[in-house]
């Protein structure tokens, strides 16, 4: 506790106002070193500044030393639909001749086995299992129609990415080859050639056929298409590309058969046209080519029979039925009409549809229900009447003479917009919507009369479940495989591409993670997801063709995401690569890559389509960054002069080199203050500048350093004069005397406009870019290399023999100053000269600080002691006083 101060009490002297004014003048000295050490610190602000700039001049000359700053090519060409091109630092300046006869083209293979979905119900068909044989993908709109005398199935057939193809007619099968019904009359074993061009070759292509009597002409047709398609793609080097379709042709108006050819030109580049002396000719193809010709957007397949049943035998014929390797199911052939999506994408045909699915035990016997009596289920008279199915009302006169087929029969012809199928293996009746979409289907009415709905076990209190179909579906390419939407759900275990074996886990990984897994395994490939298509992309990084499959692979992937059927047998898949063929000035070169750089030196060509034109490459300097690498540098180089440049201080300017006191500040507004304060910096960071001897030097260096001669180069650039480059003026002498470079400008733009106009400058940046990079940035050891520090005689290397281009010489002489020993960083580093300086004054400024505390301590006890003394005499005072007035009395 700090002793009791008595200001005046007794004395009735202003004892604070005295004490304040001997304690000023203690704080007088302080103020001053306050001053002095503001004064520091704004001078090592200045320096640092400037070390600063310096620092981004090296920068700047760093650049001036790097090759491509000056010898940077810039490339043209006449047709960059053709050829494209980049050049390095080591391209030679001139113009070339590109004719570029073949691109390359790596190997490649997408998802293209064929799945099917049936989207449209109708014509008694319910359902399709199975995989389709071949790779067209589009829709399938089947019409089974009764003609009076016979029945008809056609085939209408829209490919998804043929777009018009030639449809191209054989001449009519005689009669006795096929009959009406499209029965073959004979056996038939042999081949069929076709004459088969790509734009540049031609070749001759055979097919065969192996049918018997009896067997349907359309067995004929995919016969030669299967193989002539084999063939073809064993000629390209390419594999499971389907180049052709091949349809039998009925004419209904003449009771005639002839094939059909489709070729989608567009999309293969190929056509095909019969040149046979043999089998050909039986069946409308000879030498002789086609009888017509037109266009066509669609495929189609005609099938013909007596009845419907005979019909359906047809159609669904493992040979020569609607879809090779695909079975249809339902109740039976009816008139109307069905669709089957075919395609290779991930998700086929994502269409679902809404059901109705019964509830299970229906029958006690399930391999007989369907022709059991409605009395079995439990059917009584109280099944007769009406019953409500998607608010169409379904009558039933008498249950006793139906069967559940017949029943089921009645709701399929209700116009209900449902199908009744039973399922033996659920033992269960299940509605599905004819439709896709997710529209529901309502079961029963309160109008109803007929319980047959409870019979069939459909309502909800017996177990039923509806489920909403989509008209969309999608794959998660980021959820587990086991749920990620495929058409077919692949299984955990390891696939091969290329030999490399690869395991995925279906329940752990994802598509994404698996393409992850296969482009980092070393397969060679790079595996990618079309979203848009919905398919896989295998690309290969050379032309040989990809490997998939291998007898050890346990994992159903390949085979799930259609790149393979059978993923336990080794395939060669897709189309192998090619290389490229480029003609360069006359001289034809093949490689294995459009990216092509071992044929111009420094020059890499894109090669990007072929053409019998050449294109011309022209191959010149650009000097956009050496003049943008200047322009930074003349900018940083006119900052640091124009600082260094301070100006003198006039009379009425100096009077703002004395900092404010607080009796200054008590007459002043704050804006007056603000204004002298800013002035005072500004004038006395002028007056430090022009006082530094460090600066004053820094200055002369770098402008007397500017010009220097730089002996013993090759080129024809010695100096910068020579680049065009001078300082400001241009004859100005009050603008030279400022030592600027270019133009008396700092701003980046303007100087780099300069430049830019600068003829002289951009000639010898254009023509003598070599010479101009030596002068900046040579580094040439006189007789020796950098490792030695003595001659072959035992001498000491004389390194000033060195010959260091401008930028090299520039840096040493900025390294003078801002080097950790240099002149102007051993002032502002940590604990340098300025810091010790600015540390001494701080322990000035403590020191007085302590003296002016221990003088304010004691003023005021020399105060309270006075003020003590006086009020104990004025004490002895009374009592003196009442002691004499006590003795008068």
């Amino acid at each position: 506790m700090g002793a009791i101060k008595m200001g005046g009490v007794v004395s009735g002297m202003d004892t604070n106002a005295i004490v304040e004014q001997l304690v000023a003048q203690s704080q007088i000295p302080i103020t001053n070193l306050q001053n002095k050490y503001e004064l520091k610190q704004l001078e090592k602000d200045i320096y640092q500044d400037v070390s600063d700039r310096l620092g981004t001049l090296n920068s700047n000359l760093l650049t001036l030393r790097l090759e491509n700053t000056f010898k940077t090519k810039s490339t043209e060409t006449s047709n960059s639909s053709i050829v494209a091109a980049t050049a390095t630092t080591d391209a030679a300046k001139g113009s070339y001749s590109v004719t570029v006869k073949q691109t390359a083209k790596n190997a490649m293979w997408t998802s293209s086995y064929t799945r099917q979905r049936l989207t449209s119900k109708g014509a008694g068909v319910t359902g399709a299992t199975g995989t389709p044989a071949d790779y067209l993908e589009g829709k399938h709109t089947v019409t089974v129609s009764n003609n009076g005398s016979y029945f008809t199935a056609v085939n209408s057939f829209k490919p998804n990415d043929w777009g018009t193809m030639n449809k191209s007619f054989g001449a009519v099968i005689d009669p006795s080859v096929v009959s009406a019904d499209g029965t073959l009359q004979n056996d038939y074993q042999d081949a069929i050639t076709f004459s088969v061009n790509d734009g540049t070759d031609t070749t001759s292509i055979w097919s065969a056929v192996d049918v018997n009597a009896g067997d349907n002409i359309n067995e004929v047709a995919r016969d030669i298409e299967s193989t002539l398609n084999n063939n073809i793609n064993s000629n390209k080097g390419t594999d499971g590309v389907q180049y052709v379709a091949v349809r039998a042709e009925f004419d209904e108006s003449t009771d005639e058969w002839r094939m059909a050819v489709y070729t989608p030109t567009d999309v293969t580049g190929i056509t095909v046209t019969p040149t046979d002396t043999g089998l050909g000719s039986t069946f409308g193809f000879d030498q002789y080519g086609y009888q017509s010709s037109t266009t066509a957007t669609r495929i189609t397949q005609y099938y013909r029979a007596d009845d419907l049943t005979t019909l359906g035998q047809k159609v669904n014929n493992a040979d020569s039925g609607l879809i090779k390797g695909v079975v249809l199911t339902g109740t039976g052939l009816t008139e109307g009409t069905f669709e089957i999506t075919q395609d290779a994408s991930l998700l086929v045909a994502s269409e679902s549809y809404s059901m109705v699915t019964g509830a299970t035990g229906l029958s006690s016997d399930p391999a007989n229900a369907l022709t059991q009596n409605l009395a079995l289920f439990g059917a009584v008279s109280s099944a007769n009447g009406t019953f409500t199915i998607n608010g169409t009302q379904i009558k039933v006169t008498d249950y006793s003479t139906m069967t559940l087929n017949d029943l089921l029969a009645t709701i399929n012809s209700s116009n209900a917009g449902v199908t009744a199928t039973y399922d033996e293996s659920s033992n269960n009746v299940v509605l599905t919507s004819n439709s896709p979409g997710a529209a529901n289907i309502s079961i029963g009415d309160s109008s109803d009369t007929s319980n047959l709905l409870s019979v069939l076990k459909l309502t909800a209190n017996q177990g039923a479940v509806k489920s909403a179909g989509s008209t969309t579906g999608v794959i998660s390419t980021s959820g587990k495989l086991n749920s990620a939407g495929l058409s077919s759900t692949p299984t955990s275990g390891t696939f091969s591409i290329n030999g490399v074996s690869i395991y995925i886990d279906n329940t752990t990984d994802s598509l994404d993670d698996v393409i992850r897994k296969v482009n980092v395994s070393g397969a060679g490939v790079n595996m990618v997801y079309d979203i848009a298509r919905d398919k896989i992309i295998v690309t290969s990084d050379n032309t040989e063709q990809i490997t998939f499959g291998s007898p050890n692979d346990t994992s159903n992937f390949l085979s799930a995401v259609n790149l393979t059927r059978n993923t336990t047998t080794t395939q060669a898949l897709g189309s192998a690569g090619r290389n490229s063929i480029v003609d360069v000035d006359g001289v034809t070169y093949v490689r294995n890559s459009n990216e092509i750089d071992d044929i111009i030196a420094g020059v890499t060509l894109d090669l990007r389509s072929a053409s019998d034109a050449p294109a011309t490459i022209s191959i010149t300097s650009d000097t956009t960054k050496a003049t943008e690498a200047l322009a930074s540098f003349v900018q940083t180089y006119n900052e640091i002069t124009t600082i260094l440049n301070a100006p003198a201080l006039d009379k009425d300017q100096k009077k703002y080199l004395t900092p404010l006191t607080d009796e200054d500040k008590e007459s002043m507004t704050d804006k007056e203050i603000a204004d002298y304060e800013a002035k005072f910096k500004e004038y006395t960071t002028y007056s430090l500048i022009r006082k530094s001897p460090e600066l004053k030097n820094l200055k002369s260096s770098l402008r007397t350093a500017l010009f220097s001669e730089i002996p013993g180069l090759n080129g024809s650039i010695s100096n910068l004069l020579e680049l065009g480059i001078d300082v400001a003026g241009d004859g100005d002498i009050t603008i030279e005397k400022l030592g600027l470079l270019v133009t008396e400008s700092t701003d980046y733009d303007e100087i780099l406009s300069e430049l830019e106009s600068n003829e002289k400058l951009q000639e010898v940046l254009t023509d003598n870019a070599d010479d101009v990079y030596e002068f900046f940035s040579a580094n040439i050891i006189v007789g020796n290399d950098d490792s030695k520090t003595e001659d072959d005689d035992g001498n000491p290397i004389n390194e000033s023999d060195d010959i260091k281009g401008w930028s090299r010489m520039y840096s040493t002489l900025l390294n003078r100053y801002t080097a950790y020993d240099g002149m102007i960083q051993k002032k502002i580093v940590t604990e340098g000269t300025l810091d010790k300086e600015m540390l001494k004054i701080a322990t000035q400024i403590e020191t007085y600080q302590e003296r002016a505390e221990q003088q304010l301590e004691r003023y005021w006890a020399q105060f309270t002691a006075m003020e003590q003394a006086i009020a104990d005499a004025q004490a002895m005072g009374n009592s003196l006083s009442s002691l004499s007035s006590g003795s008068s009395s």
